[in-house]
């Protein structure tokens, strides 16, 4: 499920980037800003969203809990901005669902390590050979 909310939350991005890219003045970009800097969040985002798709970091606890803040970083500014109405209300969405699939994403990968057995998880963090703090 987390995978699927990912891909639509990538597809989505992607569609307002192309919009903003190709067509900025259609109709369907008349709700999403076509400033660059939107453009480079949004791919940034995207980005974020594509590693957390082709990575497993359920081993380690600093990208899980950088990725955490900045998911909740993301749900707090697109919340606010849909109340404030200070940015368009597509980009406020698309914040929004990228929080929402980072979240799930880290929450599955979190109950996944921590569904394993005690052997599999010293097999796992065995194979890693890290430093305890990081774990």
């Amino acid at each position: 499920m987390a995978k699927l909310i990912a891909v639509l939350s990538i597809i989505g991005l992607a569609i307002l980037d192309i919009g903003s890219l190709v067509a900025p003045n259609s109709p369907a970009m008349w709700l999403a800003s076509v400033k660059p800097s939107y453009v480079i969040i949004r791919l940034i985002i995207a980005a974020v969203l594509l590693a957390l798709l082709t990575t497993d970091i359920a081993d380690f606890r600093l990208p899980r809990d950088i990725l955490g803040g900045l998911a909740a970083i993301l749900a707090v500014w697109g919340l606010s901005t849909i109340f404030a109405s200070n940015v368009m209300f597509l980009d406020s969405i698309s914040l929004v669902s990228a929080s929402i699939a980072m979240t799930v994403m880290l929450i599955e990968q979190s109950s996944y390590n921590n569904s394993l057995s005690e052997e599999d998880q010293t097999e796992v963090i065995g194979r890693l050979h890290l430093p305890a703090r990081l774990r």
